[in-house]
C-alpha cells in the first residue's frame, strides 16, 4: 500500500493563494494524500472563502473545525480546516503535526506554504528521495513569476555571522545541470516552503520550535535531527513555484516590511544564542552592519528597533505586535 502524505497548510489573510495551491495539489500524479488548513487569519473572510471552495470541490469529504474540536479529530476526511489563533508559523504547522503523531494517520508530513504552486511530480520525487538516513527532503524553489529562474535549490547557513542565503538563487534552471539529490554537503538545509519530512523525526526531535513564530524554524529543526545523526538533501526533480511573502512582506531589505526585518534579527540572535554561543559577539556586528544600512536609507524608526533588539530591549512579544 502506498505511503499516506500528510499535506499541511497555514493560511494567513491571503485564502486566493491557498485556493491556488489547492488546485495545484489536485493536479498531482500521487494520490494517496490528505491536506490539513491551518487559517491563523485575525477574520473570518479566509475561513469561509476556503470552506465555500472546498464544499464545492469536495462536499462529501471535508471538514472545518475550531482548534478546541481539532484535538479531537479522527482526521478521517481528505480536506481539513482548521481555525488557530495566530501564534507563528511553527505553531500553525504544529496544531496539524501533533494530532497527525498523536494517531498515526500518516506516514510523512508534507510542509508546504500556501503562496506555492506545485509541479504535478512534485511530490512522487519527494517521496522517492526519502530513506533510512534523509528524514527530510526539500523541493528546488523557483520564482512564481519567473519560472525559469531559482529562488532556492536549499539554503546556506553561516554560524560566525547568523545569516542564511539560498543557494543557486538567480541562476538559469536550464543552465545548471543538477544532479538528482543535493546533499548536506551542498546545502544546510531545505527551504521551509516545501519540506517532506519522515514523521519519526517529529517522534524523536519533537515538533517545530515555535519561539521564533517565524523564520529559522527550519534551520533550529534540522540542527536538533543532525544531533540523532539524521539528515536531509534536495530533490532537484520535484519542482515548486512560489510567490515568496505575500502574507507577511518577506524578500528583498528594501522592500522587507518591518515585521519580517525585525524577526529575522531578533531570530538571528536568539539562534546563536541557543547553539553557536561563541559566536554571539560577530553575529552582533553583523546586525550592526544591517543597522548601518537602514541608517544609510534614512530608515529611523527600524533602525531604532533594531537597536533595541541589540540591546535585548525588545521581545520578540513586542515585535509580533507590530502591524507590518
Amino acid at each position: 500500500m502506498p505511503y499516506k502524505v500528510s499535506i499541511v497548510l497555514v493560511n494567513f489573510k491571503n485564502w486566493e493563494d491557498t485556493l491556488e495551491c489547492l488546485a495545484s495539489i489536485t493536479r498531482l500524479s500521487y494520490l494517496n494524500y490528505q491536506i490539513v488548513i491551518i487559517d491563523n487569519s485575525p477574520d473570518d473572510e479566509s475561513f469561509e472563502k476556503i470552506s465555500e471552495f472546498l464544499n464545492k470541490e469536495a462536499p462529501n469529504d471535508f471538514k472545518n473545525f475550531s482548534y478546541e474540536d481539532f484535538q479531537y479529530c479522527l482526521l478521517e476526511e481528505k480536506y481539513l480546516l482548521v481555525k488557530a489563533e495566530n501564534r507563528g508559523f511553527a505553531h500553525g504547522n504544529n496544531v496539524a503535526i501533533k494530532r497527525i503523531i498523536e494517531i498515526k494517520s500518516s506516514d510523512f508530513c508534507w510542509l508546504l506554504n500556501n503562496d506555492v504552486v506545485v509541479d504535478e511530480m512534485c511530490l512522487t520525487h519527494l517521496l522517492n528521495a526519502l530513506d533510512e538516513k534523509h528524514w527530510i527532503v526539500g523541493s528546488l524553489l523557483l520564482y512564481y513569476d519567473r519560472p525559469t529562474i531559482i529562488q532556492a535549490a536549499g539554503g546556506r547557513y553561516n554560524h560566525y555571522f547568523g545569516f542564511g542565503w539560498h543557494y543557486m538563487e538567480g541562476r538559469q534552471k536550464d543552465q545548471i545541470v543538477f544532479p538528482q539529490f543535493l546533499d548536506a554537503k551542498t546545502v544546510d538545509y531545505p527551504v521551509g516552503a516545501s519540506m517532506l519530512i519522515d514523521n519519526r523525526a517529529f517522534e524523536s526531535v519533537g515538533l517545530l520550535e515555535e519561539s521564533y513564530f517565524l523564520y529559522y524554524e527550519e534551520i533550529d529543526f534540522m540542527r536538533r535531527l543532525k544531533e540523532i545523526d539524521k539528515t536531509h538533501r534536495i530533490a532537484t526533480e520535484s519542482m515548486v513555484y512560489h510567490k515568496e511573502g505575500r502574507a507577511i512582506g518577506s524578500g528583498r531589505a528594501k522592500t522587507r516590511s518591518r515585521l519580517s526585518d525585525l524577526l529575522t534579527v531578533y531570530n538571528r540572535i536568539q539562534f546563536t544564542l541557543k547553539y553557536h554561543p561563541r559566536c554571539i559577539l560577530t553575529v552582533y556586528l553583523g546586525v550592526i552592519l544591517v543597522i548601518l544600512n537602514r541608517v544609510r536609507r534614512f530608515n529611523w524608526k527600524r533602525s531604532k528597533d533594531l537597536v533595541k533588539i541589540l540591546f535585548g530591549r525588545m521581545s520578540r512579544e513586542d515585535i509580533t505586535d507590530i502591524s507590518s
